[in-house]
């Protein structure tokens, strides 16, 4: 299971999705004061995200549900950083510069979930690979007999 490097990616897309839990500009913006779906829509789809990424990890022997399972996660991920990013714009905090500095909590809630989607594909990648190494070697198998 720990061998094959789409479980490290699934865990690393996992600890990024997660990671968005905790952060607080997302839960002490004005998206989340201001607007009363901007919460639930948002922690629904990354906790759902994060929770599928990290049980895809032990499907590793059944590698089709596997990748069905990450291709969930990649949507509900796509879902999360739209739901994140609407909010932010529609309350005006979208931009990152605060006076003449940067608010560098703000840039890593912004990154994290585009982080957790390409490690995501990543770990989709890695699957579709495993399936077709599968398959081929069950063409050797099937021509040999």
């Amino acid at each position: 299971m720990i061998q094959r490097i789409q479980t490290i990616y699934l865990g690393l897309a996992t600890l990024a999705l997660a990671t968005l839990m905790i952060l607080e500009p997302i839960w002490q913006s004005q998206a989340a004061a201001r607007y009363e779906w901007f919460e639930p829509a948002f922690m629904s789809m990354a906790v759902g995200s994060a929770g599928l990424a990290f049980v895809a990890i032990f499907f590793y022997k059944r590698r089709k549900r596997q990748r069905k399972i990450v291709i969930g996660a990649q949507s509900l991920t796509i879902l999360a950083a739209l739901a994140l990013y609407v909010g932010f714009y529609l309350s005006g905090e979208l931009d990152v510069r605060v006076g003449d500095s940067i608010d560098v909590l703000r840039v890593i809630a912004l990154i994290l979930p585009i982080i957790a989607y390409v490690f995501l594909v990543l770990g989709r990648r890695g699957i579709e690979h495993d399936i077709k190494k599968v398959e081929d070697m069950n063409r050797f198998r099937l021509r040999d007999e």
